[in-house]
């Protein structure tokens, strides 16, 4: 019987996420060799336990296994359900390859994080800790790590941010959104500091002033990506800070006071750079706004625009002629638009690209449309008024 070829058969490995891996292991001692052999570490250089579709994490020991074996780079277990203590062990074991580490959801010790700090051989660049219950006298450990550039503690409500007062360790990024109690008096101090040095920042917003995150975003001008959850009180200002063309990732929520002559001086530069923008809830954007992210956002990757009472099909039409490559596209919300704003009368670039489409509380979008768009394009999956996927129109 004919052997695959080991080359073909890692190709094939590479498409497949972490529970089939491991159930492919045990088809036959052929595949078993290819997947175990230590020169194919490029199959589990990253090791992300929910990775593509499948929901289960694969089993603890094969993961520590592989892990240990192929000197794992990018290790993401957040979400999943192995327990502290394998997940410390986890840790341990691997720390001195691992490069980039996401915690999230995992609520560990001071301890944990100690250990980890006081150890001479971590070469650990970026660390995501989201919605862990974290506090101050973790975050104080944390920051410690000589070796990190980037720091992502989105969704930790208990961190107040006192370390950052003390704190003499550059990073390249810092995201905490959601962090609604983290005060401003704490972090501007660090950010006058070092600010210069970063191309990513994210923050809540809740509580800041429109002042007081204009000052933050005039010590950062050089960053690249941008994050504020919730902009209700920022004003124009604020946007004036962030015209400049070399936006990557841009998101901008609950901007309720923001205007359309803000947004449209950000977005009547071209933006060639931009894969990820989000305006949620941002209801001043309009058609003008649409208009202008079509002509000069092309390479836009997702788009989210949501809850505004200002764009028509026109602005939509805007966006599919002019943003060929978008994947994910979310309207929810926009009560103005109807099925004519995506027009199927000529193969448009966008719908070979798209994958996800979301028309949530559009009540004048009618589906038979959106039948139409998506048997001509299958893999688009389309999300009706209803919030429901085809299968359940």
């Amino acid at each position: 019987m004919d052997v695959i070829p080991e080359e073909l058969l890692i190709l094939v490995f590479s498409y497949l996420d972490l529970t089939s891996l491991s159930f492919c292991e045990q088809v036959c001692k052929y595949w078993n060799l290819i997947l175990s052999s230590e020169s194919q570490n490029c199959l589990f250089q990253v090791i992300d336990v929910f990775s593509t579709h499948n929901s289960i994490a694969p089993p603890f020991e094969w993961t520590l296994r592989k892990a240990v074996n192929h000197k794992t780079k990018e290790l993401i277990i957040g979400g999943s359900n192995y327990k502290r203590t394998e997940v410390i062990l986890l840790i341990d074991s691997c720390a001195n390859s691992l490069i980039s580490l996401d915690l999230s959801f995992f609520h560990l010790k001071q301890s944990f994080y100690q250990t980890i700090s006081n150890k001479n051989s971590i070469i650990l660049e970026k660390l995501t800790i989201c919605d862990a219950r974290l506090r101050d006298e973790c975050l104080e450990w944390i920051l410690k790590i000589g070796t990190l550039k980037y720091l992502n503690v989105n969704n930790n409500t208990s961190l107040v941010g006192k370390p950052f007062l003390t704190c003499q360790k550059p990073l390249e990024a810092l995201w905490f959104e959601g962090c609604e109690n983290l005060e401003y008096e704490n972090i501007l101090p660090y950010v006058t500091a070092y600010g210069d040095r970063m191309d990513e920042f994210g923050i809540d917003g809740e509580n800041y002033s429109s002042y007081q995150v204009c000052t933050l975003l005039s010590n950062v001008l050089l960053i690249k990506k941008f994050s504020i959850g919730f902009a209700n009180e920022m004003q124009d200002e604020m946007l004036y800070y962030l015209i400049k063309t070399t936006w990557e990732y841009l998101k901008i929520k609950k901007g309720i006071n923001l205007t359309e002559n803000g947004f449209s001086e950000i977005f009547s530069q071209r933006l060639n750079n931009l894969e990820y923008l989000e305006l949620a809830e941002c209801s001043a954007i309009s058609d003008k706004v649409c208009i202008l992210i079509g002509e000069n956002c092309p390479n836009l990757h997702t788009l989210i625009i949501t809850w505004s009472d200002f764009i028509t099909d026109l602005g939509i039409i805007s966006i599919i002629n002019g943003c060929e490559s978008l994947r994910n596209f979310d309207l929810t919300g926009q009560k103005c638009i109807t099925e004519n704003a995506f027009p199927i009368d000529k193969p448009y670039k966008i719908y070979f690209s798209l994958l996800t489409l979301y028309l949530s509380q559009c009540n004048k979008v009618n589906d038979s449309r959106l039948w139409e768009l998506s048997n001509q394009y299958p893999q688009i999956k389309i999300k009706n008024y209803y919030g429901e996927f085809k299968e359940g129109w």
